[in-house]
């Protein structure tokens, strides 16, 4: 029988129970749906709202130094912890996370375009 054992609807992140009788298995599973951060990702880039001198945020940003660049969802973050062996986040994974944001697969993370 499987059921919910939580959901976050900030993250759309969903964590499932399932346990099967006939071997006495356990299973956990968090499923993320990452298709509102992609989409509001992707709008952000056609509306040029991430990045220039019209948007408020971006000009506080940069003068505070930090500049929203994209949003990555916290599934794809876990995948490269397990793949990796190192947190997403501690400044180790900087150089990762900063190639993952540049690479032109990877386009629907940013909120912009250009290089990081």
């Amino acid at each position: 029988m499987k059921r919910v054992l939580d959901h976050d609807p900030v993250t759309g992140t969903t964590v499932w129970h399932e346990y099967d009788s006939l071997t006495g298995e356990t299973t956990l599973a968090e499923i993320q749906d990452v298709q509102p951060i992609l989409e509001h990702n992707v709008a952000l880039q056609n509306h040029g709202t991430a990045k220039g001198a019209n948007n408020q945020l971006f000009r506080e940003g940069t003068k505070k130094g930090w500049v929203h660049v994209g949003s990555i969802p916290m599934a794809l973050l876990h995948q490269m912890e397990k793949r990796t062996g190192i947190s997403m986040l501690s400044k180790e994974a900087l150089p990762l996370i900063k190639a993952l944001l540049n690479d032109p697969a990877y386009k629907k993370l940013r909120t912009g375009t250009g290089k990081i």
